[in-house]
């Protein structure tokens, strides 16, 4: 990886990267959404931009004590970074905005608990959140596509990007309920 100077112009940022791939790239490398990478300084960009996606992760591409495991999600807070494992290999990563100073994620295991295609914030209903997955039932704090600006800044929240909420949406696995609709099976 190597950090370089960003174009002033947004039009030559468009040009220097190219295609969507590359963009989708740099936006996981530089832990920031699309609108934001041309307003910074300087941007890392890899040096060889045919390895594996899962090559760039800042997380292992293995986890020993998960093999057993068919699936774990790993959140990063430090490198603003998501990981995701099946038995134990990396299957997918991204970046991420977690909880701000004020808010923050909290630490801890958890489990994805339930998921709606999309739902308004609990702290400002303005805020609509799409590819909603829950991991902290009682404080409604989810995984959700929202802004990314390459800092925590979420209200306890983990903000991800639409393409990587929309994949976590449909591989991760939610709670089920029994017939009553109140108890877990």
């Amino acid at each position: 990886l190597e950090a370089v100077a960003v174009p002033d112009d947004a039009e030559d940022f468009d040009c220097a990267w190219g295609t969507d791939e590359r963009l989708a790239l740099l936006e996981k490398l530089n832990r920031c959404d699309r609108d934001r990478l041309p307003k910074l300084d300087r941007i890392v960009i890899p040096l060889d931009w045919d390895r594996d996606e899962t090559d760039y992760s800042p997380l292992p591409k293995k986890l020993a004590w998960a093999e057993k495991l068919d699936s774990v999600l790993l959140v990063h807070a430090p490198m603003q970074a998501f990981a995701a494992y099946e038995h134990g290999e990396l299957v997918y990563w991204g970046p991420i905005s977690s909880g701000g100073r004020n808010s923050p994620t909290p630490l801890g295991a958890y489990f994805l608990n339930w998921k709606s295609k999309g739902r308004h914030s609990t702290v400002n209903r303005n805020w609509f959140l799409r590819w909603y997955f829950n991991f902290e039932n009682s404080s409604g704090r989810s995984f959700h596509e929202y802004a990314l600006p390459g800092l925590p800044e979420s209200h306890g929240c983990v903000r991800l990007l639409a393409r990587d909420a929309k994949w976590m949406y449909d591989w991760g696995r939610s709670w089920e309920l029994d017939k009553t609709g109140r108890n877990l099976e």
